[in-house]
């Protein structure tokens, strides 16, 4: 790993390299136990599988690496960037009772998962298309507006 993918600054010492090492480390550990939690127990909300997370870490004897909350969140939300998890239909309830997401697992047999391009355009009607061909062209002096407008 390069200190350039790191999060740390230039002029942060040594001790940030290696707290950011061990944290790259860390989630590349942690990331495929949120994704195999949800997949067997989902749809979870983020405080339930929190919960889950950190049972598994008490029950796996040390083989389970533990987490911050917020670190097991930001695990989950990298897995939904990687189109792996995703939001279920139905809402569940935080710790605190109000309304809260449930994530899911991806099915990538299931077809109502697959990118469709189709289906994206049958929800677009042709009034809703805005050119934007003079950007392409090197024109954008329009695109700010005139007083003549």
């Amino acid at each position: 790993m390069s200190q350039s993918t790191l999060p740390v600054r230039s002029t942060d010492p040594e001790t940030s390299y290696a707290a950011a090492v061990k944290a790259a480390l860390g989630a590349s550990r942690v990331r495929p136990i949120v994704l195999d939690i949800v997949r067997e127990k989902g749809p979870l909300t983020h405080d339930e599988l929190i919960a889950a997370y950190h049972d598994r870490v008490v029950t796996s004897l040390g083989q389970v690496p533990r987490s911050s909350d917020s670190g097991i969140r930001t695990r989950l939300k990298e897995l939904a960037h990687q189109g792996l998890v995703t939001v279920a239909d139905i809402d569940g309830f935080s710790n605190y009772g109000n309304a809260a997401k449930r994530w899911v697992v991806v099915d990538p047999d299931d077809p109502s998962f697959v990118y469709d391009p189709d289906a994206i355009a049958a929800y677009i009607d042709d009034e809703d298309i805005v050119g934007f061909g003079h950007f392409l062209d090197g024109d954008a002096s329009d695109a700010a507006g005139t007083d003549e407008d």
